[in-house]
């Protein structure tokens, strides 16, 4: 059987740059899907961040984005469509996230959707403090030390760090 491939491309867009792909994959999950306010979804740090688009096909897939909160390298904003979910484009936004944030940071924080923290767990992260409430949807903190991030491998082993 013949399975047609799929050209995966990725791209980081500054936050001056052209973000109408990145918001409207962001609109679809988090407005459209979770039901979250659409001046919730973009805030002051996307001036500032350096965001990540995924796109399968040439359609935007999943995007996600890196920015300091003043304190922290943060992640954040990913999400991936309805349509490209479990093909592991998640996983990917993530690894590319992590290893750019990396670059620059020696931790990384994240304020995961709670139902998402193993998901993250699987990369090293650590919860920190009590889940809460953000847009009527469980969340937690959860932290990333640069040299305990492991890729996990679906080929039996795991990579260590950066």
């Amino acid at each position: 059987m013949w399975i047609k491939e799929k050209m995966i491309e990725s791209e980081w867009i500054t936050g001056n740059g052209d973000l109408t792909a990145v918001h409207t994959v962001r609109d679809k999950v988090f407005v459209k899907e979770q039901k979250i306010a659409p001046e919730r979804v973009r805030d002051s740090y996307d001036g500032q961040a350096v965001h990540l688009l995924i796109t399968v096909d040439g359609q935007a897939a999943a995007t996600g984005r890196i920015y300091h909160d003043g304190s922290h390298f943060r992640i954040g904003r990913i999400c991936v469509l309805k349509e490209f979910r479990r093909q592991g484009i998640g996983d990917l936004a993530t690894r590319l996230l992590l290893y750019k944030a990396f670059m620059f940071a020696e931790e990384v924080r994240i304020s995961a959707q709670q139902y998402l923290a193993d998901f993250y767990g699987k990369f090293g992260f650590e919860a920190v403090g009590k889940p809460f409430m953000e847009e009527n949807i469980p969340h937690i903190n959860m932290v990333l030390e640069k040299e305990k991030c492991v890729f996990p491998s679906k080929c039996g082993g795991e990579e260590q760090g950066t």
